[in-house]
């Protein structure tokens, strides 16, 4: 009796194990999201500008473009740590003035708003 009893004990503990690692397997197919809006320093819109994602290690991941109103929502980004930079017609680097572009910590299954203000380009250039 007490050997069945040891060896239920031992069932049970394997298949609260195995259902735990099956548990967290499936949570690594749950994405993320960064979404957000873009404006110039005088709180326009910047519509059609792209929003690049960066990785870690500063790798561009993805880039998106925003839509008219400056809005943007990338999803499908695994858990975390990412960067944003902003760009005018896929060429121009914009610096970012305001807004949380850095160290961004992305959870599972969590989408992060980060609103962005860029820097007008200087005028003759």
């Amino acid at each position: 009796m007490k050997i069945t009893l040891i060896k239920l004990a031992v069932l049970l503990a394997v298949v609260s194990i195995s259902a735990q690692l099956y548990s967290c397997d499936k949570l690594k197919n749950i994405k993320g999201s960064i979404a957000g809006q873009v404006m110039d320093e005088n709180g326009v819109p910047m519509g059609f500008t792209s929003v690049a994602v960066l990785d870690e290690n500063g790798s561009e991941l993805t880039r998106q473009t925003t839509n008219n109103e400056g809005g943007y929502f990338i999803s499908e980004l695994s858990a975390g740590t990412y960067s944003l930079e902003v760009w005018v017609m896929g060429t121009e680097k914009r610096e970012i003035t305001s807004g949380n572009a850095t160290g961004i910590k992305l959870g599972i299954g969590k989408t992060e708003t980060i609103d962005l203000t860029v820097k007008l380009p200087e005028k003759g250039k």
